[in-house]
C-alpha cells in the first residue's frame, strides 16, 4: 500500500511522530527520498531529532545507505561515520 502522506512542520511538534519519521528512514532507506523533499532539520521540534536528521542526510549524501549503526552524532551537529 502506497498511501500519500502529507507532512507539514506544524505536525512535527509531536515527538512520537518525529521518532516514527526518523525510524522509518532507518528501516526503509527509500523513505528518505520522500521525506527529504518535504522536510528540513529545522522542521523538527526536538533538537536531537534535528541533529539525527542532519546525520541521516549526511550519510545518505555520502554513500546512500542509512542504518542505525552507520553513523554517530557528536557535538555541534557534526556527524561522522561509525568505524566500530
Amino acid at each position: 500500500m502506497n498511501a500519500h502522506v502529507n507532512i507539514d512542520s506544524a505536525t512535527l511538534h509531536n515527538i512520537d511522530l518525529e521518532q516514527e519519521i526518523l525510524g522509518s528512514v532507518i528501516i526503509n532507506n527509500s523513505a528518505f527520498d520522500v521525506i527529504d523533499s518535504k522536510l528540513t532539520a529545522a522542521d523538527f521540534f526536538e533538537p536531537l531529532h534535528c541533529t539525527i536528521f542532519d546525520a541521516i542526510r549526511s550519510v545518505h549524501a555520502s554513500h546512500g545507505v542509512i542504518t542505525a549503526g552507520s553513523y554517530h552524532c557528536i557535538n555541534r551537529r557534526r556527524c561522522e561515520p561509525d568505524h566500530r
